[in-house]
């Protein structure tokens, strides 16, 4: 089965990371959840030091869930004994309230994806099953990413393209993506559709961070930024002027090209 028969028909996936999995794997995991939700699959991030091997049967898999802390989070341990597990959240800032913190049981996935240098089980007496359950995120991402881009749905469609051209600047706590007109017509879409994407990534990418849409038109280039930091709005704002309100700037059409107005923002 190729992967993407294998990611329409399984209806729960894991995507699973390192402990201490670097930004660009973490991104990386986020943005494969941010599309298979988009598809109506049931997805859960997880972390595993473990080489992974085919789940057996009797495996059942908890969830613990700290609602609405994920930008805090700075560190994730654990410490297992013969009896005893304990799991150890730090937290950049603030405190954990005992509201946060559920626990529950998650039905075995359908299919796991994984994500970093986790090597995959593949070599033993059970390669038929990996090769029909498990996926390294290299082998999920176009295929999700074309699986998006062919649906009826123009809000998936377009979330698959803008997903293709994802960059996140670290330091800013940006994510960025730059579209030309050729990347709008292949999926029947126009540039005002983009802002309506942002609730969607902020939704899987994080309240706290920063967007940025970029596209090229007939009437020059423009952009709009959703941003909680003033800085970022501000010189945004004074790259070309145009409309504020809220945490959104809107930019007004410039001569420059995208690429160019990019690379002034990030200067």
């Amino acid at each position: 089965m190729n992967a993407e028969r294998l990611l329409e028909e399984s209806k729960t996936i894991a995507v699973v990371l390192p402990l201490g999995a670097p930004v660009v794997d973490t991104q990386e995991a986020l943005l494969l959840a941010c599309g298979l939700k988009k598809l109506g699959k049931q997805v859960s991030i997880e972390h595993s030091q473990a080489p992974l091997e085919a789940p057996s049967p009797n495996e059942r898999t908890f969830v613990v869930s700290l609602k609405g802390l994920a930008p805090r989070v700075a560190r994730l341990r654990y410490e297992k004994d013969a009896k005893d597990l304990k799991l150890y959240f730090t937290l950049s800032r603030g405190e954990l309230f005992p509201e946060a913190l559920s626990l529950q049981l998650q039905n075995q996935a359908d299919l796991t994806i994984i994500v970093g240098d986790q090597p995959l089980e593949r070599n033993n007496t059970q390669t038929q099953l990996l090769a029909a359950s498990m996926l390294s995120a290299r082998e999920a991402k176009h295929p999700l990413l074309n699986l998006l881009r062919s649906q009826e749905d123009p809000q998936a469609r377009l979330l698959g393209m803008a997903l293709s051209q994802l960059e996140y600047i670290s330091r800013l706590d940006l994510y960025l993506i730059a579209l030309r007109e050729e990347h709008l017509r292949s999926i029947h879409l126009e540039h005002k559709n983009l802002p309506l994407l942002i609730p969607e990534l902020r939704g899987s990418f994080g309240d706290q961070s920063s967007y940025l849409f970029l596209f090229d038109s007939p009437l020059g280039a423009q952009g709009v930024l959703w941003s909680s930091s003033p800085h970022l709005r501000k010189k945004f704002h004074d790259m070309g002027g145009g409309q504020q309100k809220g945490f959104w700037t809107l930019l007004r059409p410039t001569p420059l090209s995208s690429e160019k107005i990019k690379h002034a923002f990030l200067s």
